[in-house]
This record gives C-alpha cells, sequence and structure tokens, in this order.
C-alpha cells in the first residue's frame, strides 16, 4: 500500500491519498504529533483519500503516523 500525502509544506492542511482502498475493520489511525512529542490528532483513516485540517495548528515541523509509517509535515 503506498500512501501520498501532500501539499508538504503546507498553510491549510493536507490530503492523505492512498493507493488500495481503506479497510475500515482495521481501524487505522491518523496520528499527528509536534516535534516535541504531544499528540495534536488522532483521527480514523477512513477514506482512500482523506484532508486533514491544519488550521487550527501553529506553524512548526509535525510528524504523521499511519500504521508503521511515519512522515514529517510543515505548516508554513
Amino acid at each position: 500500500n503506498h500512501l501520498s500525502i501532500y501539499p508538504n509544506p503546507t498553510q491549510n492542511g493536507i490530503w492523505i491519498q492512498s493507493s488500495q482502498e481503506i479497510d475500515a475493520a482495521q481501524k487505522n489511525m491518523i496520528e499527528i504529533y509536534s516535534v516535541s512529542g504531544s499528540s495534536v490528532l488522532t483521527t480514523p483513516l477512513n477514506q482512500t483519500l482523506q484532508y486533514v485540517d491544519f488550521n487550527d495548528f501553529p506553524k512548526g515541523i509535525y510528524l504523521l503516523k499511519i500504521k508503521d509509517k511515519t512522515v514529517q509535515i510543515v505548516k508554513q
């Protein structure tokens, strides 16, 4: 399964696109952390194309984790 995450850097939010259908039974979660390790958002990944709003986050660097994949996101 390939995940695309864009745009990065972002000002408003990111799109997460999966190359495969999302199996709701697996209960995959999107977890976003600040660089200090604090959890700032946890939400289910339940669509092959899903938007995550970053408007309430201050500018900075965030880590996005889905299952065993971690990606660095920059909010400008």
